[in-house]
């Protein structure tokens, strides 16, 4: 591990610290030319990120509607409202980018999938995704305000 990352791992309790921690929020402010370009001029302003730390599953919220939510697995993205109703769905995410060109706009789902999941755990866990963002280098600027671990059945 990094010099930085040992560090901040034994300021937080060390590894086996980390290991009992079930999730992460972040709240971030997502933006950049990629944003723009894929239709998203605003970004993603002040949304939490909860990032589960055991398996690839994420949630942002607010998302694309301040009820609503978004979620990804690898297999599925979803769009909820408060309910818990699925407003939006799509399987096998990764497929839906096919023929996709630099210009190519992103509907919520494509900008759910990696516009902003895949920035943040880049970011955050430091794992890359599988495959190009877009044809070409890409910058996107993430501001981490908050990160909060979580920890149990509430966390």
């Amino acid at each position: 591990m990094s010099d930085l990352l040992d560090l901040a791992l034994k300021a937080h309790g060390g590894l086996d610290r980390w290991h009992e921690v079930k999730s992460l929020d972040v709240r971030v402010s997502l933006t950049g030319a990629l944003y723009h370009l894929k239709g998203y001029p605003e970004g993603v302003p002040n949304v939490t990120v909860r990032i589960d730390t055991r398996r690839p599953a994420v949630t942002v919220s607010p998302y694309a509607r301040p009820d609503h939510r978004g979620h990804f697995t690898p297999d599925r993205v979803w769009i909820e409202d408060c309910a818990g109703h699925i407003v939006d769905e799509r399987r096998n995410p990764r497929a839906s980018f096919a023929g996709h060109v630099r210009e190519t706009p992103w509907d919520q789902l494509h900008r759910l999938y990696k516009g902003i999941v895949f920035p943040t755990l880049r970011r955050v866990l430091r794992r890359p995704p599988s495959g190009p963002l877009v044809n070409g280098p890409t910058a996107v600027l993430i501001q981490i305000t908050d990160v909060l671990l979580g920890e149990g059945d509430c966390g």
